[in-house]
């Protein structure tokens, strides 16, 4: 069934600058739109709200008698993906189960790459890097999702954050393997505290990084373990190989919580 929306209006709220493609020579042209947030969306007698990838909310524009949406909300409202090629700065439209950011699919480079017949998806390249961090896609907002060429091997590029801790990954598109794996906490302020006279030691640390890493200590070999401050904040620096993977952890010296994670492995 074809989607109906209606646009209910009031006042004039907000004036912000617009750039157009006034010509198919592809122009840009300023001009001032107003923001909207007096507008209501209803599609099939449903109000609907519109985010942005940090979900922030995002209003209607009007310019010269005419609204506008974000791509996004189209896609939304669509049910598309969206998919943005730099070269060509061109937006695009196509069928998927969810949208996840304002471009979901970044395209860089002349060539556009896709993944062959053998090579997994971009959604379960997603799957997997949720299944890694151990959440569900529940509130998840992805700020990165693409498929990109290294090195002459294909890997998707995926990053997204949730409850205020950014996950990383490159996965490699031939098997899902995890080439590279990255958690952040630095931004989640809920972290508990204690006071500096109960800093962990270096070994406590090493513990930690190890435990995260679910290894034993045979057979690893540290190649940094210092202590050090940033922005006013005393971490230690773990990193160790074992078996061909290389991990990375900054752990806070007030109470061993793992403000960044990474996981390397050279294949």
């Amino acid at each position: 069934m074809k989607k109906k929306i209606s646009i209910f209006a009031a006042c004039v709220v907000g004036v912000v600058c617009l750039a157009f493609g006034a010509s198919a020579a592809g122009v840009i042209q300023y001009v001032q739109s107003e923001i909207r947030p007096d507008f209501t969306v209803v599609v099939d007698g449903q109000v609907r709200t519109f985010q942005n990838a940090q979900g922030e909310t995002v209003y209607p524009l009007l310019y010269d008698g005419t609204t506008y949406l974000p791509v996004r909300a189209i896609g939304n409202l669509m049910g598309k993906t969206v998919y943005w090629y730099e070269n060509e700065k061109r937006i695009e439209l196509k069928d998927s189960t969810s949208t996840v950011t304002d471009a979901d699919v970044i395209v860089d480079g002349q060539a556009t790459p896709q993944p062959s017949a053998d090579e997994i998806s971009l959604d379960r390249a997603k799957e997997i890097a949720l299944a890694e961090a151990g959440i569900s896609a529940d509130g998840v907002t992805f700020t990165k999702a693409r498929l990109e060429r290294d090195d002459g091997v294909q890997q998707y590029d995926i990053e997204f954050w949730k409850d205020g801790v950014e996950y990383s990954a490159e996965i490699r598109a031939s098997d899902g393997a995890i080439l590279s794996w990255d958690v952040d906490r630095e931004s989640q302020q809920s972290a508990p505290q204690t006071n500096e006279s109960g800093e962990i030691s270096l070994d406590r640390a090493k513990e930690i990084a190890l435990a995260e890493a679910g290894i034993g200590a045979d057979g690893v070999q540290f190649t940094e373990t210092q202590l050090e401050r940033d922005d006013g904040v005393r971490k230690y620096e773990i990193e160790f190989w074992k078996d061909g993977v290389e991990y990375s952890a900054e752990i806070r010296a007030s109470d061993g919580f793992i403000l960044s994670w990474d996981v390397d492995h050279t294949y």
